[in-house]
């Protein structure tokens, strides 16, 4: 492997904030792939002198235990950079009132205000006095509103490319000031000045973008999408033609639901690093995000991790990496690929695609039914299948059996939950009272089923991360164990004739506008459960 970072970064502010002695469990397995550095991403969930709002009640880390995963991290011959926002990703302060002035719009910074960088240079002083290395990734991704908010009122329009590019120098002078050497994400980079993410711009625009760069700052090109390697090569050789120090990010899939997608994250890795391989990229971040509550374990994709550095470092056999794997942890590969099952149904079996039916399939409300039209046949039994087998694999594993219990029980659930809006539907527009007497009674062994589910779920939480953001789930998982029990009671009333219909299953179903793998595989929670207005926020 070429000299440089081989690093990956844990999402820590999506609700899930890892224990300290997991964090230090996760740094020795990287150091025993082979990875030098770890980035811990904190928007707002660590301590800051003076700011009592600043993560309040999120369960950030004091910076007495970022200094102990310092040091243990150095110990083991990792890296921990810090990783913070320094524009946008910041939702979680605008709560409080305290920073009303600085917000633009949405989840942005209020850009060339004076508070905003007194609360950034706060930001980077406590990684300074918390972390020893000398570097630091400053965010800044998915900005593209900036200046459209706060600022454009006070302001009126400003060329955006300016008022871009003079912020990352005020930000960068705080970091130099420290004594950092910091990267960015490149999207915003790229949208405001560029021709847009993810394209190979004309030479004027490469040379125009590369003037724009202040001296010691490096990008970080991030794409998770792709499972050819031409995808990356163009932009990332873009990239190196502006900053020949650039990174580049991937991801293990781990933000879309309970389970991970392991086979897709290795086949769109193998792309991408081949790519990083071929354009000289010294500088790889493999990112395992926790987007919409965290509800994957860190820990589900330790295989694509490994594939990952083994991959780059030009490992061709995938049975030396699978026998290395259990060298190293004693834990079956395969068996971690097993963790993806809850996806492979339909004609996904394979699991190669990023195709999310486990959790649209668990949360999708019986009586509005809008996902019914992608809830493929059979699916139950292979649920069914699937829960016997992950059972078998938690009695095997050395250290995880927890992960593949939780998993079972998930499967188990759905092997019952998956369909019964598909046919409750379909059974009512037929008027087929007995299939409904049938379905009335599979809803009571859904709750049921559900309660275990939601058992295991809480123990994993306990095994890996403090508790706060657990609240969220509970609250998901309250809300469909209510809906389980308004459908089932619905259902009785119209059986009893107690009610003479059920207007929601009048409804036709409608395709989703634009259905595609990514879209099941990206699905938020709000999107799934309702076609109605959950909050309304007007910035």
């Amino acid at each position: 492997m070429k000299s440089g970072y081989f690093g990956a970064m844990l999402d820590s502010s999506r609700n899930g904030v890892m224990k300290v002695n997991k964090v230090k469990e996760y740094i020795d397995i990287l150091a025993k792939f082979g990875y030098n550095a770890l980035q811990l991403y904190t928007e707002d969930t660590f301590e800051i002198d003076g700011e009592p709002y600043f993560g309040y009640m999120r369960g950030g880390y004091t910076k007495s235990e970022l200094k102990e995963l310092d040091f243990y991290a150095k110990s083991k011959g990792i890296e921990l950079i810090p990783c913070v926002q320094t524009l946008a990703h910041l939702n979680a302060i605008f709560k409080w009132h305290v920073y009303n002035d600085i917000r633009d719009t949405q989840d942005i910074l209020l850009i060339e205000e004076e508070k905003t960088y007194i609360l950034i240079e706060k930001i980077i002083s406590t990684a300074r006095e918390c972390f020893s290395s000398k570097n630091i990734h400053l965010g800044m991704d998915e900005a593209d509103l900036v200046g459209f908010g706060k600022y454009f009122k006070k302001h009126g329009y400003q060329d955006r490319a300016e008022v871009f590019k003079r912020h990352i120098q005020k930000v960068l002078e705080i970091a130099k000031k420290y004594g950092f050497k910091p990267c960015m994400w490149s999207d915003v980079f790229f949208n405001v000045l560029g021709g847009g993410y993810n394209s190979n711009c004309d030479t004027s625009t490469l040379e125009k973008m590369k003037n724009s760069i202040p001296n010691g700052l490096d990008l970080v090109y991030w794409n998770y999408y792709y499972d050819k390697t031409v995808h990356y090569s163009k932009p990332l050789n873009a990239h190196k033609k502006i900053n020949e120090n650039c990174w580049f990010a991937g991801a293990c899939w781990s933000w879309s639901g309970f389970v991970p997608f392991n086979r897709w994250s290795m086949k769109h890795l193998s792309a991408s690093l081949k790519a990083c391989r071929r354009e000289g990229v010294n500088n790889t971040l493999i990112c395992v995000w926790g987007d919409d509550g965290q509800e994957c374990s860190h820990f589900a994709v330790l295989s694509s991790l490994f594939y990952a550095i083994k991959t780059y470092q030009g490992e061709k056999s995938i049975a030396k990496i699978k026998k290395e794997f259990f060298d190293i942890t004693g834990e079956n590969f395969n068996a971690f690929l097993d963790l993806d099952l809850p996806n492979c149904i339909g004609d996904n079996v394979n699991g190669e695609r990023p195709f999310g039916p486990s959790k649209y399939g668990f949360y999708s409300d019986l009586l509005n039914g809008f996902f019914d039209l992608y809830t493929p046949d059979g699916a139950e039994l292979l649920y069914k299948k699937y829960a016997t087998r992950l059972k078998k694999r938690a009695k095997e594993s050395k250290n995880y059996g927890y992960l593949f219990e939780t998993e079972s029980a998930l499967c188990d659930f759905l092997s019952v939950k998956f369909s019964l809006g598909k046919r409750l539907r379909k059974a009512y527009r037929e008027s087929n009272f007995l299939q409904l007497e049938l379905i009335y009674n599979d809803i009571k062994k859904a709750e049921k089923k559900l309660l275990k589910f939601e058992l295991m779920l809480k123990r994993r939480w306990d095994i890996e991360f403090k508790p706060h953001g657990y609240d969220v789930l509970d609250i998901r998982l309250g809300a469909l164990k209510q809906r389980l029990k308004t459908a089932r009671e619905t259902l009785r009333a119209y059986l009893d004739k107690k009610v003479l219909s059920i207007p929601e299953l009048e409804t036709e179903n409608l395709p989703l506008n634009t259905w595609n793998d990514q879209l099941l595989g990206s699905l938020k929670w709000k999107d799934i459960v309702t076609v109605n207005v959950i909050s309304h926020n007007v910035n």
